[in-house]
């Protein structure tokens, strides 16, 4: 067990050692500079409102560019081992499939809180220098940030493993991002639809990751957000089981 964890822990720091040094990783460097330059442009022109508008577009940018970066990682993270072949030098030492699959997860939780921390350490700054002050809800939408991404990256790992392909796992992860964001709409029109519709489309959206259960900032409670926590440890770890089954079926 012991030695498990630190095989994971080894591929998780390998893992965000890769990503550091890719060239996405400075494409991505830049664009988030530059959402936080728009978004201190967008805050001037607000006038009136310009502390909120710099704030709400600031974060909405930087959950978009963190996302942006994460989908493209985690849809590529084992696939493209398996193309270069490089996944058969990892697996030929004695490595469980299971352990090198829940060591990229690790590691996509890594990046994922770098980039996040990074993108709003460079977001707050800019906002304190303009002498605006985060309240606590700037941080609950942060950390709620961490949390929707890092679920997605998971969502998007299995969906390529699934799906053998980068490029439909990135599909069916933006999707699954889109429709996240309003589970609880579409179930709600849901009621309205035929017995047959309303069975698929609920079937549908159940299995789809619920990313609004995780935006803290619009819960007025404390059980609420900890009913998100719950819902993200429960369908992280789903997905992880998932992903490993899907990976250690395949054939090499």
């Amino acid at each position: 067990m012991k030695r498990d964890l630190e095989l994971i822990a080894v591929s998780g720091a390998n893992f965000l050692r890769e990503t550091l040094t890719s060239r996405l990783f400075y494409f991505f460097a830049v664009f988030s500079l530059l959402m936080a330059y728009f978004s201190y442009v967008m805050g001037i022109m607000a006038v009136d409102e310009e502390r909120r508008i710099f704030m709400d577009f600031g974060l909405a940018a930087g959950e978009l560019a963190v996302f942006s970066f994460m989908l493209f990682i985690s849809s590529l993270a084992v696939n493209r081992e398996m193309e270069t072949k490089t996944v058969y030098l990892v697996l030929a030492r004695p490595l469980p499939r299971s352990i090198y699959v829940y060591g990229k997860l690790f590691g996509l939780i890594l990046s994922c809180a770098f980039l996040t921390f990074g993108v709003y350490a460079v977001h707050l700054s800019v906002m304190l220098l303009n002498g605006y002050r985060p309240d606590s809800l700037y941080f609950m939408s942060v950390f709620s940030t961490f949390l929707k991404v890092s679920l997605a990256s998971a969502f998007a790992l299995a969906a390529s493993l699934a799906t053998t392909s980068s490029f439909s796992g990135m599909l069916i992860s933006l999707m699954a991002w889109i429709f996240g964001h309003f589970s609880w709409e579409i179930k709600y029109m849901a009621e309205k639809a035929p017995k047959i519709q309303k069975a698929i489309i609920l079937m549908f959206m159940n299995a789809m990751p619920n990313f609004q259960i995780l935006n803290f900032r619009d819960f007025a409670n404390i059980g609420n957000s900890s009913q998100g926590l719950l819902y993200f440890v429960c369908y992280f770890c789903f997905l992880s089981v998932v992903s490993a089954f899907i990976f250690s079926r395949k054939e090499f």
